[in-house]
């Protein structure tokens, strides 16, 4: 048997695409492009026995891990241990930098022992993409054991807790209770995650308060809660204490130097992260030091719950890619911490510290608050907190770095930010969005104002309603005043419907201005419209652009953000009745969930003329070029 990574031009290549045809029922259809794509950038791996093909595994990287989009083996040579083969295989060529394997797999397959046999743990789920059976898919990781990652306990295959250190700081603070962000770390559930610890050296500190009865109250709480630091490497202690202290030229017995014994400590016990409210240890090249060389991490309280939690969650920790600009999105991790305090804080309005302490708090909270960063590759681009306590979502902050969008594009950017708010806002139940003005400059103040945003006193609102609401059952916002603008429009329509002059006009003025409500009994004209998959990618679809095996990169980035586009069908099978719902039929493709209805529009405006006259005129809103407007005109 042989083991070997292929390329586009491997004679096994097509028996690779012969063999995940005969297994699409599982493992889904794939055109065969895609096949030599991955095959392209190195990402299939064979095994082979003479001239027959055993069995083969397709896989990307993402980040610090190997995600597997594919694994096969021909029923003849199953039962031959060909699996952990492949994937020793996989480990084994990439050994010093991929933290873990992981994979999705459906649940009704029931293959857990399968997965377990492999080494692989359940670290989570999410909702499968099939829209009609609602299937649900195991996240499996599967650890590499020569690549050091934090809290590799908690990501599935040590069963074990995180061993953490305090610093002493952090148990004075708990211990007077009298510090918000240190007490993040007496939440309860932590208890099943991590040890907490201390090292001996912490008595020593607390003893050098003046006060015998702060030192005795620290002393004793200390004692009491957090076991002293077992299993010190001592030839390790002195190594990193040596090399800790000659970076940061510290006088024995000041408070640095305890410092550097601290974490000197927690490194020689194999500690995974290092807790501390210092400044000088966080988010600095001393600190990247000491993670790069010995595989600590030092982290403030927030952003080691913020670490747990991406652990805990990792669903929604993974880059949701959108679909123009070369964007991603999730909620914000840990190591994004340092950019983005530099790049919002005096956005913020407030000082470096201020930004520091007011973000930990938000991200060391993740039961509260959810914390949204949107950025490129190599920068932030936009920062969103928002909570949702009684049912309305508040926005906390609403930060962009304009410097990375385009001026013709902001107001486009933030519109796309507001229905991005207002699905997250649905989909946690919420009836409404409330985004308080200060900080917000005119023009993202209009553009939200266009998303159906009203202003209330110092704040902007949006209301949410869901669902389908019979037109005649319409009734007015109890938690708005009677002549609020919305309210005197709804009162309006029910005057209207009951004297039958109810235009459809006004039933798609209300049903955007409560999106996503749709009116029933109300004779507003619907289309279904079919489109391919490529198109619908670049207009409006991005779960199928965040499909794993979508090769489709967007550069029509306008069309892609815009809550407005343009769409162009030949007049013979033009749409002429405006306003209306558009329902968008995407065609058969190798897209997973296709072919389906899946998305709804509204069409504001129809306009005929040639294909050279509209491609001028919308062409920044359309996502078709010149020549396939040419072919359009000519069918």
């Amino acid at each position: 048997m042989e083991i070997q990574i292929i390329n586009h031009e491997s004679k096994w290549l097509k028996a690779v695409q012969n063999l995940g045809d005969t297994a699409s029922s599982t493992v889904g259809f794939l055109a065969r492009e895609v096949y030599a794509d991955y095959a392209r950038k190195g990402h299939i791996l064979v095994v082979t026995e003479g001239e027959q093909l055993l069995a083969y595994t397709m896989f990307r990287f993402k980040k610090s891990s190997i995600v597997i989009v594919h694994l096969c083996v021909d029923p003849k040579y199953r039962g031959r241990g060909i699996p952990s083969q492949m994937l020793d295989y996989l480990i084994d060529q990439n050994r010093e930098y991929i933290s873990h394997i992981q994979l999705a797999c459906r649940r009704d397959y029931r293959l857990e022992r399968f997965w377990q046999k492999l080494g692989f743990s359940a670290v989570a789920e999410k909702p499968g993409r099939a829209q009609k059976d609602r299937t649900v898919l195991t996240i499996w990781v599967r650890e590499n054991p020569n690549c050091a990652n934090l809290f590799a306990s908690l990501a599935g295959a040590d069963t074990g807790k995180a061993l953490v250190v305090l610093d002493a700081n952090i148990v004075i603070d708990l211990c007077d209770g009298n510090n918000n962000e240190s007490n993040y770390l007496l939440q309860s559930y932590l208890g099943a995650y991590v040890e907490f610890r201390i090292t001996k050296y912490v008595l020593n500190e607390i003893n050098q308060s003046n006060d015998s009865s702060v030192r005795n109250k620290h002393r004793d709480y200390a004692k009491e809660h957090y076991p002293t630091l077992e299993n010190v490497d001592d030839e390790l202690f002195e190594q990193a204490k040596t090399a800790l202290l000659e970076k940061r030229k510290v006088a024995e017995n000041s408070n640095m130097w305890y410092d550097v014994i601290h974490i000197a400590q927690a490194i020689a016990a194999g500690a995974e992260a290092f807790v501390t409210r210092d400044g000088g240890w966080l988010n600095n090249d001393v600190s990247e030091y000491v993670e790069k060389q010995y595989g600590l991490r030092i982290l403030s309280p927030g952003e080691f719950i913020n670490a747990i939690d991406e652990l805990n969650s990792p669903s929604d920790y993974a880059p949701y890619k959108l679909a123009g600009l070369g964007l991603e999105y999730s909620k914000m991790q840990s190591a994004d911490f340092a950019a983005t305090v530099s790049t919002f804080f005096q956005r913020y309005g407030c000082k470096k510290a201020e930004f520091e302490k007011q973000l930990r708090k938000w991200i060391g909270s993740p039961d509260q608050y959810t914390t949204l960063l949107i950025k490129t590759k190599t920068a932030p681009v936009c920062l969103i907190t928002y909570s949702i306590p009684n049912e309305v979502m508040r926005v906390e902050t609403l930060l962009l770095n304009t410097g990375k969008i385009k001026p013709s594009l902001r107001g486009t950017f933030v519109k796309y930010i507001a229905f991005k708010l207002l699905d997250d806002a649905h989909k946690g139940n919420a009836q409404g969005i409330q985004i308080s003005k200060e900080g917000l400059d005119g023009d993202v103040c209009g553009a939200l104002r266009d998303c159906g945003f009203f202003d209330d006193k110092d704040c902007l609102l949006r209301i949410i309603k869901a669902g389908i609401v019979c037109a005649k059952e319409l009734r007015p916002v109890k938690t708005l005043p009677a002549d609020s603008p919305l309210n005197l429009a709804i009162k309006r329509f029910g005057n209207d419907w009951c004297t039958g002059a109810l235009s459809p006009e006004q039933v798609v003025s209300i049903e955007k201005a409560m999106w996503p409500m749709k009116l029933a009994e109300t004779h507003v004209p619907c289309f279904i419209v079919p489109i391919k998959a490529d198109y619908a990618v670049q207009l409006f679809d991005e779960n199928l652009y965040n499909q794993e095996f979508s090769l489709f990169e967007n550069d029509k980035s306008e069309p892609a953000l815009s809550i407005e586009n343009a769409y162009f069908k030949t007049a013979r099978h033009s749409v002429s009745q405006a306003p209306a719902r558009i329902l968008w039929y995407v065609s058969s493709s190798n897209y997973i969930g296709t072919p389906a209805i899946q998305a709804c529009s509204y069409l504001d405006h129809t306009e005929k003329g040639t294909a050279k006259e509209l491609f001028e005129k919308y062409k920044r809103l359309g996502v078709l070029e010149w020549q396939d407007l040419q072919k359009l005109e000519c069918i």
